[in-house]
């Protein structure tokens, strides 16, 4: 048996995405295209490391749902901010992320933590709606219906209000046969810190 020189070669990866560009560069195509934009936004958002937002499952169905509800250039507007944030806390770790100043795009952020960490869509006030209704129409958009949902079954039992609380999914995954004995999950620390009661 010979070997030949192409065997010993290392094959091509398959599937290899392009590297990642500049905040500013980034389009909505970009935005559109590739989830890694929306993880790095929902990031601050939710507080969560890319890996735990990604581990969920849920990336791909979070990033449309927020495109349909609230058009791609509101959302790039957000996720420029949220990039900028970032590069804010990188220069002070002490800075607290701030909300958009935009009320709709500021709306646009709380609607898709909310997302995460409960697998629903709230939808926007009347007044945000209409406002994101106008910025889709510059670009020949049409938003879903402003309506409340569980965006998937999957999205409920995914959400991150069970990995932050340590909690099981009521209705989805038990928690076993007398786990009611047991002392209860210390809650772990999040990126933003560890939990401490207020109370």
């Amino acid at each position: 048996m010979t070997s030949s020189a192409t065997s010993d070669a290392i094959p091509e990866q398959v599937g290899e995405r392009p590297a990642k560009k500049k905040p500013e560069q980034v389009e909505v195509k970009d935005l559109r295209e590739d989830p890694r934009y929306f993880i790095d936004m929902s990031v601050p958002l939710s507080g969560f490391d890319p890996l735990a937002l990604q581990g969920t499952g849920m990336t791909e169905l979070y990033l449309r749902v927020a495109l349909e509800h609230s058009g791609s250039a509101v959302l790039l507007q957000l996720y420029r901010h949220c990039a900028t944030e970032r590069e804010e806390k990188k220069k002070d770790p002490n800075r607290d992320f701030r909300l958009p100043e935009a009320r709709h795009v500021s709306a646009v952020a709380c609607a898709i933590a909310k997302m995460w960490y409960l697998g629903a869509w709230y939808g926007f006030s009347a007044q945000v709606y209409a406002v994101l209704v106008e910025e889709a129409g510059k670009t020949a958009e049409r938003l879903a219906p402003n309506e409340p949902y569980m965006v998937s079954p999957d999205a409920y039992v995914n959400g991150l209000l069970w990995q932050l609380t340590g909690g099981h999914v009521p209705g989805a995954k038990p928690p076993g046969f007398g786990s009611w004995a047991k002392r209860p999950v210390p809650i772990p620390p999040t990126p933003t810190g560890p939990y401490e009661e207020t109370i």
